[in-house]
Parts: C-alpha cells; structure tokens; sequence
C-alpha cells in the first residue's frame, strides 16, 4: 500500500490536514517528515517494529542511534535529565538546528538510549509542518535522517515514489535548506562540548 502524503507550503501549516495526517501514525508505522535541515524518517517511541523498518531502509544494523523529536521545551523534562546548565542554554535557543545530548530518564526506553552513557539525542525541529505533527501527536518521535544512495534527503523530487511504497506517511514541505544539527553534548559534568559543527550557531557558548 502506498503512503498518504500530505503537500505542505514553504512557511504555512494547516494545523487540521497535519493532525490527520498525525492521527494516521499508528504502532509499526513510519513517517517521512521535513525539519530545518534535512528529512528524517520517524515513529512512535519505543516501536520496535517500526524501528527495524527504518534501520531496512537506511540499510544500516542495530547500531544506529535514534534522536527524539520534540515539539516544544516544556516536553523536554520528561524524557531527559536538565539541569540547571543545560536549562539556561536550551531555553534561549529557538526550535532547529541542534541535538543536545542529555542523561535519559526512566520514560526512555532503554533500546533508545546510549548503551554506555544512557544518554539521549533530542531535538526541537525548526520546521513548522514537523512541530504541528508532533504537537498534533502530543508524543514524542524518534527518528533519524532519510537517505537514499548515502546521502541525506533535503527534497523528495523522484524518489516520493520510491518512499511511498516504504512509509506510511509523508510530509512534503518540498526543498529543505540541507546541512546537519549542530550536536552539543550536555551529559558531562563538565563545560557544554560541540561533538559536531552544523547549522545551529555556536558562539553563544564562548560566552
């Protein structure tokens, strides 16, 4: 069967067509979903099922981790660990363009988290079509970039059909501006570390 897919424009949402579009998201499905960056592929945490889709999709094995997406701060405290640090730096930071790495609390999973280090990628996507998705579902998602010949996807174009026929549902908002997160690791005792340069500006931290 074929994905339902959903035509967002550049910079406008309709809340109504994205909260159908969410409520059609059930266990073992996958979405395809635009973000400031790049297109991600996405579930419902804790889906395992689902999960093993996106790893076939993106041809890679078990060890690939999977961010969670959310749709606004406030949600944040209950799957991660904030301290006050972290609280002061994230707070100030629009949605987009980062993957702050925090410890993982007990609503984690723990197939979700670092093995090792029990942390957790989360992100605040800057897209308005993902955050109404996302507040539309009133959950968080976890996903990762969707890539197709090793690359990762910031337009659709000709391979929607190949997508539609792996997903459930896709999100087309179109090109995407490209580039990657700027991930900032926040789990360790010590000063925030950048473990990746992105689009997510980093100045900020030298103050």
């Amino acid at each position: 069967m074929s994905a339902v897919v959903l035509e967002v424009a550049s910079g406008r949402v309709d809340a109504r067509k994205l909260a159908r579009a969410a409520a059609r998201l059930q266990p073992g499905m996958v979405a395809a979903l635009p973000t400031e960056t790049n297109y991600v592929l996405a579930c419902q945490l804790g889906d395992k099922a689902a999960i093993e889709r996106i790893r076939r999709i993106r041809g890679e094995g078990a060890g690939k981790m999977f961010s969670l997406f959310l749709a606004d701060f406030a949600a944040m405290g209950r799957y991660a660990v904030i301290d006050n640090r972290a609280f002061r730096l994230i707070k100030d930071i629009d949605h987009g363009g980062y993957t702050f790495i925090l410890p993982a609390t007990k609503e984690v999973p723990r197939a979700f988290a670092h093995k090792k280090r029990k942390t957790i990628g989360l992100r605040l996507p800057g897209d308005p079509a993902c955050r109404a998705f996302l507040a539309a579902l009133d959950a968080p998602l976890a996903g990762c970039s969707l890539q197709a010949d090793g690359e990762s996807l910031s337009e659709l174009g000709e391979k929607r059909p190949w997508l539609a026929k792996l997903v459930d549902v896709i999100v087309d908002a179109g090109a995407l501006p490209g580039g990657e997160t700027t991930i900032i690791d926040l789990a360790a005792d010590a000063e925030a570390s950048v473990l990746r340069a992105g689009v997510g500006a980093t100045d900020f931290l030298d103050g």
